[in-house]
């Protein structure tokens, strides 16, 4: 039992001396966001004063060992942000950009070399995606319509026709112009009235038998 004890506790110190090292990175990072945000990584580390330097180094997922931003700087506090400064290490002068739902991974190293322990860390999208409807349920997920909007359009636009309908009779000029008609139909009537009452002579032809015979020949009476 002391000869077990003895080789894991041999086997502890090999495995803490083999390490070599910053402690592992800590992230601050917002709880979300709907648009590129910033973070600062802090660590430890048991160097002294002077020689704190330190390689840090961000990749995306999945993981591409040739493809990274990365930013070289001498701290005091262990700590940096991001990011700010960091450059693609195989394409100069193309900025980091950390976006939401991205995972990404950190590395602290100091220089020249040392061990690291990786961290991965993301930020989720403030505003949820709107998970689509199947297909096939597309009739039962279909809201029922409402016709109320419709029926009250329906009522407003009839009680507005009744409106204009009526409000013919409260115009002047209606009247002006039903009692010109009359009065010109009237008129009409007594002229009508007044012609028909006029009498024409009755002119009688007289029978043919009381009418004399124009240019009759009368034969002389004889003695």
């Amino acid at each position: 039992m002391v000869a077990v004890v003895c080789i894991f506790s041999a086997a502890t110190r090999i495995s803490a001396l083999a390490y070599d090292g910053p402690g592992q990175p800590s992230i601050q990072k917002p709880v979300c966001s709907d648009s590129p945000y910033s973070i600062t990584i802090s660590w430890s580390d048991t160097v002294p004063e002077g020689e704190r330097r330190y390689y840090i180094s961000i990749y995306d997922t999945p993981i591409d060992e040739f493809r990274y931003w990365s930013k070289q700087e001498v701290v005091e506090g262990f700590f940096a942000s991001a990011p700010e400064n960091f450059d693609a290490t195989h394409n100069p002068g193309t900025l980091l950009v950390l976006n939401p739902g991205t995972v990404y991974q950190v590395r602290v190293t100091r220089v020249p070399f040392s061990d690291n322990i990786p961290v991965n860390f993301s930020v989720p999208f403030c505003t949820p995606t709107p998970t689509p409807i199947p297909s096939q349920n597309l009739l039962s997920a279909t809201p029922p319509v409402d016709y109320s909007d419709y029926e009250k359009n329906n009522q407003a636009d009839s009680g507005q026709a009744i409106k204009y309908s009526q409000a013919w009779f409260k115009k002047p000029i209606i009247w002006i112009l039903v009692v010109a008609i009359v009065v010109v139909v009237g008129i009409i009537y007594i002229f009508k009235k007044r012609g028909s009452s006029k009498r024409i002579p009755n002119v009688s032809t007289p029978p043919p038998s009381d009418i004399p015979p124009s240019n009759s020949f009368q034969p002389p009476v004889s003695g």
